[in-house]
């Protein structure tokens, strides 16, 4: 039973992305199909940009999200928990209200509705986040809207954070 996946994969049967990874590829230009971060299973034809993309998403230090229309998180990268003290599943699911003191969230409706007005990328946006732990961190946020290519309606978010708390 276990091993129907990896024996599809072998007979030559390709397997996507998941759709959260297939969107945040989108957003960044990138198109194509081809296996799951988490490793589903192991493929000798996925091409070097995949395993690239992979890597950096799981690896980088800034952290990546999908939100969806309703800013609530559909993917966190693994770096949230150095970041945030938050493991991915934890954040997913929640919206900001949650992780940012109430004084910054207007920021963030402001900055959502600009994107959703017809802006693709918003301008960096410093904000405090609640760790798990109690205290706060600030980071920069970048977002951009992804839309659909036939219609342009706008679709979900994606959000990069990095650390300032130095400068701050």
């Amino acid at each position: 039973m276990l091993l129907r996946p990896a024996e599809r994969v072998r007979k030559g049967n390709k397997m996507r992305l998941p759709p959260t990874l297939q969107f945040i590829r989108k957003a960044f230009g990138r198109t194509g199909s081809g296996q799951s971060p988490a490793g589903l299973a192991i493929r000798s034809d996925i091409l070097p940009e995949e395993t690239n993309f992979r890597m950096l998403a799981e690896n980088s230090g800034d952290v990546i999200m999908q939100l969806g229309p309703d800013t609530k998180a559909r993917y966190v990268s693994p770096s949230c928990t150095r970041l945030l003290g938050w493991l991915p599943e934890e954040m997913v699911g929640h919206g900001p209200e949650v992780f940012v003191p109430p004084e910054h969230l207007q920021n963030i409706a402001a900055a959502a509705a600009l994107l959703i007005a017809g802006a693709d990328e918003g301008e960096p946006l410093a904000i405090e986040i609640r760790r798990k732990d109690g205290k706060t961190v600030w980071v920069e946020s970048k977002a951009r809207i992804v839309r659909d290519p036939l219609t342009g309606v706008p679709g979900d978010f994606v959000l990069i954070m990095r650390d300032i708390t130095e400068r701050k």
